[in-house]
């Protein structure tokens, strides 16, 4: 790094000339007058007389004083100020300077500079009368007047004084003006003097002669050989061109050439030493390509920006300069210049940034890159700003020079924010993530999957595809607008891939249209220079807030809301952030194929977009990273803010609603379906859901069941309706074909189920038998037949299969029952396709659990006798059976009838000590050890007194008679 070495002097004899010429102010307006005159007859002989007295008189009218500061002192550096108001930076470590005095400049190198730029200098008195005539006649022809015959003097004004490298005419009358001023002031010595150390500059930021020796050749001025002065002379007039780097000389000899030439012209120098000089082979110095020491910087990527970028771009709309010339004044004009910087922020951010750690491992020895931008969205400032992985002072900044895809992370602006503010959108819309090709354009999802219906804020929140695009081309002219407005830069056509991030932006465009959605929808330009104060502590710039409206705070917060589960494990993109910082915040990620990862969010306080990447797409970088470093930034940058939330506007409303159908939950809606949104007031829904419909299925088949299918097959379910959809083909060149919704396997089917034979015969007489701990199931069927006996409780359980395998037998013992349950049977015959026919009939069976009563009856005379007939009912041991010729009383134990252990199998007594002409009425009592159920219902039957002994019994009781056989049975 070089400094200047000593002070420009001011000359003793100048300053008493100008004590003497204010001491005369008449003297002075004497002179001036003159000098006005000596311009209107210059420029009259070219333009006319009328004419340039015009030209002239305007010209003057705003021109600069004589600014002897800025000639004598002409390189100041400018410092930089943090938000705190400390000093951070001054570009005197980037600029390097050697001032010489005249007499320690050789005079080759003078004489260099004479014959390559002004050979009259030492004769005229500021300006050269045939370059001015060229210069005049060039603007006659309508043609630049470059190259018009600035003299050194004018050259030295028009930099230092007019700060200025236009080439209008009314310029070049004012660069006369001051020259004729400055030679007036200044002797000629003087004034090569202020030209040679702080008017000629080189590549990079090196400035004046000494300066350039050193850096170009690594020597001093009275080392230099003849044709380096003709270089150094030379390079000043197109310095990116003519001063030499390695790989790039070219340009320089011809230049180096040029001069010496005109020396020879000149007689500066011999035809000898001439063609000697031309000879030289240019050796440069080992550091000539980079000749600045940028070690030590605090923040250089802020440095960078301001002193580069912003800085530039705002003295260039303070005094209309062109780049380069303000760059020079940003290194030399004594700038105070107040930014947003705040060192806390940006040192923790750089901290993070820089930690190696951050970062995916080198890629074919290429490191991937990274930067990170952090604005105070509710001003606008910039106030933390990481450019690049081991940035030097004057690399490249990303976050402002770098346009890159952002894949996902715009969907918030061009697919949804838009569609949220004009109503065409609400939290609840309903959209598809199914295969979908837009025109020849077939979207994909990160993990090759669709999930199927989703509302758009779940859309947004797992950042799928297919439904962002849909919302995009809803209406894209819009949703490009409302991009634009937020301060991207986008072109005017609007490509569906737009959606997902195609088209290209910076860092700080991006982070800055977040901030609106964090501001509750305005949005304050970013800005990182507060205040600039000249080198006489004149404020030239203030900032002034540019603020505007972009959307309602309404939109704002949906969008908000939305992204909050973006950053939520198990609903977003990027749930991973909560194990690292857990205040109110929301961000959305973003990868690309071409080596993007982003990770873009806010808190209440502040704004981050980082980004991570390959800066010419040398690998994958995914968003996993990002996320990390983001979720790293935030924690350390609000460790000591509030955990604030974000502040609901008036006039939005949150209802649960069914995410399938984006209405009011139905009956049908399951739990998992429905999840409170949020609507503008007015826009909720009113209809209650129906996507969903409850249909019986086969589970065979798994579609619609039939009277034929089992109903231990048959579930009804409430499933999505069927809506139709397409499988991915060989369009989808990403993943593999026939992939289709995930929630397909919820819908309803719309065919019915055929894999039951309604015409094959089901078993049929299906009966049973209780033992004392089983159930016994029997049924018609045929030899080489197979069954499955199926059962379920009378609680509404489904059906299940009994057997392991198909039985052979028509008979099935159950011995896994309880007592006092009451269970339901059918049987299915199974087909030698193993398809099943249809059920049998259900039968309903109970084993109880205690003796229960004989439930039936019946007495019927006989010839000789009564018989009594009952069936055996489940826990008895034995049957004590009463009669009594009075249906009130009398009754006794005629009989104890052991049971037989078949409950339900009929069992008969004969009672035959009976008397002809009385009526018998009879019960029975079934017991087991010291239990005794309750007495069956009392039957009687009356004895005819003429019984015919010979007379035919007929079977079951009936005696033949069609009328009443004389006989009657009675319940009692």
């Amino acid at each position: 790094m070089r400094v200047n070495k000593g002070n420009n002097k001011k000359t003793r004899s100048t300053n008493n000339n100008e004590n003497k010429s204010n001491s005369n102010s008449t003297k002075k307006n004497i002179l001036k007058v003159l000098k006005i005159c000596l311009i209107i007859a210059i420029m009259g002989s070219f333009l006319g007389g009328g004419v340039a007295f015009g030209m002239v008189v305007a010209s003057l009218h705003d021109v600069p004083e004589m600014d002897r500061d800025r000639l004598e002192v002409m390189a100041i550096p400018s410092t930089f100020y943090d938000a705190n108001g400390n000093q951070f930076y001054e570009t005197s470590r980037d600029v390097s300077r050697i001032h010489l005095s005249y007499e320690e400049i050789p005079q080759d190198l003078k004489n260099a500079f004479i014959a390559a730029e002004d050979q009259n200098f030492y004769n005229h008195p500021g300006f050269d009368i045939t370059g001015l005539g060229r210069a005049a006649l060039n603007h006659a022809r309508g043609r630049p007047m470059a190259g018009g015959g600035s003299t050194i003097t004018q050259q030295l004004t028009k930099q230092v004084v007019l700060r200025d490298s236009s080439t209008n005419l009314r310029r070049k009358i004012q660069e006369l003006y001051l020259s004729l001023q400055a030679e007036k002031i200044y002797t000629k010595e003087e004034l090569f003097e202020f030209y040679l150390n702080g008017a000629v500059h080189y590549r990079g930021n090196t400035q004046g002669v000494g300066a350039a020796a050193n850096d170009i050749f690594g020597k001093t001025v009275d080392e230099l050989t003849l044709g380096e002065m003709a270089i150094i002379a030379g390079a000043p007039n197109l310095p990116y061109r003519y001063t030499p780097v390695e790989g790039d000389k070219e340009g320089a000899l011809q230049r180096r050439n040029h001069v010496l030439n005109r020396m020879y012209q000149s007689d500066f120098i011999t035809k000898e030493e001439r063609d000697e000089a031309m000879e030289e082979e240019i050796v440069l110095a080992s550091s000539a390509n980079d000749s600045s020491d940028y070690s030590g910087i605090k923040y250089p990527g802020f440095v960078t920006y301001i002193r580069d970028i912003e800085g530039v771009k705002v003295l260039q709309e303070i005094y209309d300069w062109d780049e380069s010339h303000a760059t020079n004044e940003m290194f030399n004009g004594g700038f105070k210049i107040y930014t947003t910087l705040d060192p806390e922020m940006q040192q923790k951010v750089e901290n993070i940034m820089n930690n190696d750690n951050e970062y995916l491992p080198p890629h074919s020895g290429v490191h991937p890159q990274g930067s990170a931008t952090m604005i105070n969205h509710n001003t606008g400032e910039l106030v933390a700003l990481f450019p690049g992985r081991n940035h030097t002072v004057g690399d490249t900044v990303r976050p402002v020079q770098s346009y890159r895809q952002p894949g996902s992370a715009i969907k918030p602006i061009l697919s949804y924010g838009y569609g949220f503010e004009s109503g065409n959108l609400t939290q609840g819309t309903v959209l598809d993530d199914a295969p979908k090709a837009f025109s020849n354009y077939t979207p994909e999802n990160v993990d090759r999957n669709f999930m199927g219906l989703m509302t758009s804020k779940e859309a947004l929140s797992r950042s799928r595809n297919v439904p962002a695009v849909s919302a995009f081309l809803t209406n894209p002219g819009a949703n490009v607008d409302f991009a634009r407005s937020l301060g991207l830069d986008y072109p005017g056509d609007t490509n569906a891939s737009y959606a997902l991030g195609t088209q290209e932006t910076t860092a700080m465009q991006l982070t800055q249209a977040y901030g609106a959605f964090a501001n509750e929808g305005v949005l304050n330009e970013t800005f990182a220079i507060k205040k600039i104060e000249d080198r006489n502590g004149r404020v030239i710039y203030e900032h002034t807030p540019q603020t505007k409206e972009v959307m309602s705070a309404q939109t704002a917060y949906l969008i908000t809301d939305s992204l909050k589960d973006a950053i939520t494990p198990g609903r977003g993109t990027a749930g991973s952030v909560r194990n690292i910082f857990t205040n109110e915040a929301a961000a959305k990620t973003g990868t690309t194929s071409v080596s993007d990862g982003w990770l873009v969010g806010y808190t209440p306080h502040y704004t981050l977009g980082v980004w991570m990447g390959w800066d010419r797409n040398e690998g994958d970088i995914g968003s996993a990273n990002v996320v990390g470093t983001w979720a790293r930034i935030m924690r350390d940058t609000h460790s000591d803010l509030p955990n604030t939330s974000f502040d609901k506007p008036s006039g939005l409303v949150s209802i649960p609603i069914s995410t399938k159908s984006g209405k009011l939950p139905s009956e049908l809606t399951p739990s998992n379906s429905v999840r409170s949104h949020w609507f503008v007031r007015g826009s909720e829904p009113t209809d209650e859901c129906d996507a969903f419909v409850e249909v019986e299925i086969c589970s065979d088949s798994g579609l619609l069941a039939t009277d034929s299918c089992p109903p231990h097959h048959v579930k009804t379910k409430v499933m999505l309706k069927h809506r139709d959809y397409i499988t991915t083909d060989s369009r989808w060149k990403r993943g593999r074909e026939g992939r289709k919704p995930a929630d397909v396997e919820l819908m309803a089917p719309n065919d019915e189920c055929d894999m039951h034979d309604s015409d094959a015969q089901p078993p049929s007489d299906l009966s049973y038998e209780l033992h004392e701990d089983s159930i016994q199931i029997s049924w018609s069927g045929r030899r080489r037949q197979e069954f499955n006996i199926y059962r379920s409780t009378s609680n509404g359980s489904d059906f299940v299969k009994l057997n392991t395998s198909p039985i052979g037998e028509t008979h099935y013992v159950d011995s896994d029952v309880q007592k006092g349950v009451t269970y339901r049977y059918y049987v299915t015959r199974v087909r030698d396709d193993d398809r099943e026919t249809r059920p049998s009939d259900i039968i309903e069976v109970e084993l109880h659990d205690n003796v229960q009563p004989v439930q039936s009856i019946e007495v019927e005379s006989i010839n000789g006798g009564v018989r009594v007939s009952f069936q055996e009912s489940h826990g008895a041991s034995n049957f004590h059976i009463y009669r009594s010729t009075n249906p009130d009383s009398g009754f006794e134990r005629i009989e104890n009838a052991k049971a037989r252990g078949n409950v339900g199998q009929t069992q008969t007594f004969t009672d035959q000590e009976i008397e002809p002409g009385n009526t018998y009425y009879y019960y029975i009592i079934a017991v087991s050890g010291n239990d005794e159920a309750d007495p069956s219902p009392t039957r009687g039957v009356e004895i005819e007194a003429n019984n015919d002994d010979d007379n035919d019994t007929p079977e079951n009781g009936d005696n033949g008679n069609d009328e009443d056989d004389n006989m009657e049975s009675n319940d009692t």
